[in-house]
């Protein structure tokens, strides 16, 4: 469970080298335009103050591209541009194809959409031959056995459509897999065509392997102790969820709490300026009421009160230390960091 890893963590020492400078980077040296380009694009979501970077869909205004397909917010219907992509509903109506008009070095990209259940679509990225056509690969879908297909996905079916973009002076359009809802700051991985087919030509990482078996959840281990006890005090508020039901609501605050924390430790700027004056007085109240409904939740209680000031002055030096804020940018982002992250809980 993330409150009992979050206990058992140890202090992390001598890690500002990783803060303010440095991310994202690629995994691996890498010199493709393809590849530069998408770092571009990542270096401009990672400076910017969107929650999440998966959401990111904008391209900065000095790189000669266009986006193709993408989607305008987490959750909402893909938007394309027409004169490069036609939009095909299946035929039994249970997908959507983002079909590319025009090949490329004979190959035809084809995003598909389909329902996953009643609360969500799933995506995948096919790079099929130019003389194959829809038909062709609506059957191969209903061939059952993978190694059977004649068509496998270049980016596998997940929760986040790529975002894919194209090249104003090539025509060349190239995918970026931005990686799963869970993935907390994760990695975003490009893909291209060229002489090879389509294939992956880099990864871009947006922090540090905390804990290199563990990418996706780690994030909240580059925060200083002090805050990392506060979140895992917080934590230990939301009970276990077992009777959550599909919603699956618990987890689903889990996960908000690990993004927010992440920005925390490590994009501050998400939380600068903000007005939480009244965040933490509502807070309060939520977890008084929590705390009247068993004397051990009382005494989880005190103990989230009085860790409070440790987490802020904490949070505070972290930003002065490893970000250069003076001294009343960092009390105030610290605070409203720690407001904001907590009140993701809930």
């Amino acid at each position: 469970m993330w409150a009992k890893s979050m206990l058992a963590a140890v202090a992390l020492a001598g890690l500002s080298p990783a803060f303010a400078q440095d991310w994202p980077r690629f995994r691996s040296p890498v010199e493709e335009p393809v590849c530069t380009e998408a770092l571009h694009i990542a270096q401009s979501a990672f400076r910017s103050n969107i929650p999440r970077l998966y959401s990111a869909n904008t391209i900065p205004d000095d790189l000669a591209l266009d986006r193709a397909v993408w989607s305008p917010s987490p959750g909402a219907v893909l938007s394309f541009n027409p004169s490069l992509f036609d939009e095909i509903t299946a035929v039994d109506r249970r997908g959507i194809f983002y079909w590319q008009r025009q090949a490329y070095r004979g190959l035809r990209l084809v995003l598909v959409r389909e329902s996953f259940n009643w609360a969500t679509d799933r995506y995948a990225l096919f790079a099929i031959p130019e003389t194959a056509t829809l038909a062709d690969l609506q059957a191969d879908f209903s061939v059952k056995r993978d190694s059977e297909k004649a068509f496998q996905p270049v980016i596998a079916y997940d929760f986040n459509p790529p975002v894919l973009v194209s090249d104003r002076e090539t025509g060349a359009i190239w995918a970026i897999d931005v990686g799963p809802p869970y993935a907390v700051l994760g990695d975003w991985r490009v893909f291209a065509i060229g002489d090879a087919g389509a294939s992956e030509r880099c990864a871009i990482q947006f922090r540090p392997d905390v804990d290199p078996h563990k990418r996706e959840g780690e994030a909240w281990k580059l925060l200083p102790a002090d805050v990392r006890e506060l979140a895992s005090l917080i934590d230990g508020t939301l009970g276990t969820g077992k009777n959550d039901g599909s919603l699956n609501q618990t987890a689903r605050n889990r996960l908000a709490a690990a993004h927010a924390w992440a920005n925390a430790a490590l994009r501050p700027w998400v939380y600068a300026g903000a007005d939480t004056s009244d965040r933490r007085q509502s807070t309060r109240v939520f977890l008084e009421n929590w705390a009247h409904k068993a004397k051990s939740f009382a005494a989880h209680y005190s103990r989230i009160v009085g860790q409070y000031p440790r987490a802020d002055a904490a949070l505070a030096n972290h930003y002065r230390r490893n970000f250069g804020m003076s001294d009343a940018e960092a009390i105030a982002t610290a605070r409203a960091a720690i407001d904001l992250s907590v009140a993701s809980n809930y």
